[in-house]
């Protein structure tokens, strides 16, 4: 299980865009001048500026999982 979990940590650390990818999509530019703007259908807002980069997420367990082995594991083998 924790494996697994470490795994899924993983994923989150090394996705392109960070977490938020998940939140914000880059709407094609239509018309002049070619600005890049941003959509979150989560917070129904655009946005003109690239969202900042955020990496990580939440290791929400019950108690005895090993979150604190997943965390450990996480930064051993996903380094600075």
């Amino acid at each position: 299980f924790q494996k697994q979990s470490v795994q899924w940590a993983l994923q989150r650390e090394r996705t392109p865009g960070g977490i938020q990818s998940f939140f914000w999509g880059k709407v094609p530019a239509v018309a002049e001048p070619m600005t890049d703007l941003y959509f979150s259908p989560l917070f129904d807002r655009f946005r003109v500026t690239k969202p900042k980069l955020i990496r990580g997420g939440l290791i929400c367990e019950q108690m005895g999982l090993g979150k604190t082995i997943i965390a450990l594991s996480t930064i051993l083998l996903n380094p600075a």
